[in-house]
């Protein structure tokens, strides 16, 4: 749960985050609001802005207590990156070949999304997508324009826009062609609900330490 940055303010006043006069201004602040209906037990008094937490085979980081970003990262084999490299130079330089190759580089992102961004179950992206092949296939290799104005999306530009939405931060990609009104767009109207296995990940800056705290521990 958020709260407004005046509450934080005074709460400085009253204590350091996880004290008990700090904890209960805290619980005074967040029963105060309308929303609130039943009691509540404070796990953990303040969470970080871009925290990261792990429930399950779900990994993301916080945006608010409504949004969440995806924090797995997407690797590719070599083949695949030595085809979107250098702003698809493979496919100017080989036409004859490029669609095929694009399918290929498709499908493998889809694979890895299947398997490992379990987050893109959310406003079901990840059946979306699948489901999507066909007419990923029809596509023309890159965009068409007349003139300035766009008249088809290509099969480069979908790619550019399914990495980036499955890149570990906030940025989306359209994927409308594909009947997706966004793609990487996580947000849940009623607050983030975690499980009790979920795990608070602490990090070093360096990402060679790092500490992990299961709420159900606390």
């Amino acid at each position: 749960m958020g709260f407004p940055t005046t509450s934080a303010v005074g709460l400085k006043r009253v204590g350091k985050p996880g004290s008990e006069s700090y904890n209960q201004e805290l619980h005074r602040i967040i029963k105060s609001n309308p929303k609130v209906k039943k009691d509540f037990e404070i796990v953990v008094p303040h969470v970080s802005y871009s925290q990261l937490i792990v429930d399950g085979d779900c990994k993301f980081t916080l945006a608010s207590d409504t949004y969440q970003h995806p924090a797995t990262q997407l690797v590719l084999s070599k083949e695949s990156m030595e085809i979107i490299a250098d702003d698809f130079k493979f496919v100017k330089e080989n036409p004859a070949t490029a669609d095929e190759q694009l399918v290929r580089v498709f499908d493998e992102i889809v694979n890895q999304m299947n398997h490992y961004f379990t987050i893109f179950d959310q406003r079901s992206n990840r059946q979306k997508v699948t489901k999507a092949r066909d007419k990923f296939v029809s596509l023309p290799t890159e965009s068409e324009y007349e003139g300035a104005k766009k008249t088809q999306v290509g099969k480069t530009e979908v790619i550019t826009n399914l990495l980036m939405g499955l890149h570990a931060n906030a940025a989306q990609g359209d994927l409308k062609v594909l009947g997706l009104s966004t793609f990487g767009f996580f947000q849940s109207s009623g607050g983030l609900n975690l499980s009790e296995d979920a795990m608070i990940v602490y990090q070093s800056p360096t990402g060679l330490f790092e500490r992990r705290i299961c709420l159900k521990d606390i």
